[in-house]
């Protein structure tokens, strides 16, 4: 089970406009293992409940700094899953066309088969 989690690394210096650059990378250092352990977190749940349904898996935190589906393909075939399990936003086909959807890329560039569980399935069972 892998969780991407997305790196502050491209924004520092953005708020170096506002703090001193010292400030900025240390908060931005701050962000980063906060977004790795809950990545982390999240996915040993994920593999507790895969686990219970009988299936086998690894964890692993992704970083990214831009794409999340291509991190979550790479280690895909890192560990040469099965199967992507994959969580969905339930973003409108709109907010899903302006934004990008990982799931839908993980979808299209993959080469495996890909699980794809709503939002509203993630809420119930957690």
């Amino acid at each position: 089970m892998a969780c991407a989690w997305h790196s502050a690394a491209h924004t520092i210096g953005v708020a170096m406009l506002a703090v001193s650059e010292a400030v900025a990378r240390k908060g931005g250092e701050e962000l980063d293992e906060a977004s790795r352990s809950a990545a982390e977190s999240h996915a040993r749940d994920a593999a507790a409940q895969l686990s219970g349904a009988g299936w086998a898996c690894d964890t692993a935190a992704v970083r990214t700094t831009r794409n999340a589906a291509a991190a979550i393909i790479v280690a895909a075939e890192d560990h040469e899953a099965a199967v992507i399990v994959t969580g969905t936003r339930g973003r409108s086909r709109i907010a899903a066309a302006l934004l990008g959807s990982t799931a839908e890329g993980i979808a299209r560039h993959a080469g495996r088969p890909e699980l794809l569980v709503p939002s509203n399935a993630q809420q119930a069972s957690g």
